[in-house]
């Protein structure tokens, strides 16, 4: 449905972070987590990949958790660039770009062959992508 990529979420007050973040930065801070259900995210492997540590000090299950984790600390999370424009809605974040160029995400729709021909799934599928499509 379309390609994103990951970008970081900090307390807009954040004292040692304005517009950008270096990697010295970076593996300095002290980060948030998300890791749903165990699984690893894209970005943890790439991050291993490129041995590239993070201090992490707080691990939570779901994104929308770091709404009520970052504003005010001086925590930095990595997520994907529409949840943290989601999170800067309803929170004082700042959002900053990585500093590397990070993988990139592409978000697919997944349904099964079952329903491959049904009407309605069918439609339902063309108004998700019509409303994501970048």
């Amino acid at each position: 449905m379309f390609k994103t990529s990951y970008v970081c979420i900090v307390s807009s007050g954040h004292p040692g972070i304005a517009d950008k973040i270096t990697m010295k930065q970076f593996q300095q801070a002290r980060h948030a987590v998300v890791s749903p259900d165990g699984r690893e995210h894209l970005l943890e492997r790439w991050l291993k990949e490129k041995n590239i540590r993070r201090d992490v000090f707080i691990d939570v299950s779901h994104f929308m958790s770091l709404v009520a984790i970052v504003p005010g600390s001086e925590l930095v999370a990595t997520v994907p660039r529409e949840i943290a424009e989601v999170i800067a809605r309803h929170a004082s974040v700042r959002i900053v770009d990585a500093p590397w160029k990070t993988p990139p995400i592409e978000v697919h729709q997944f349904w099964h062959r079952r329903f491959h021909k049904d009407q309605a799934v069918v439609w339902l599928r063309g108004v998700v992508h019509a409303l994501l499509r970048h």
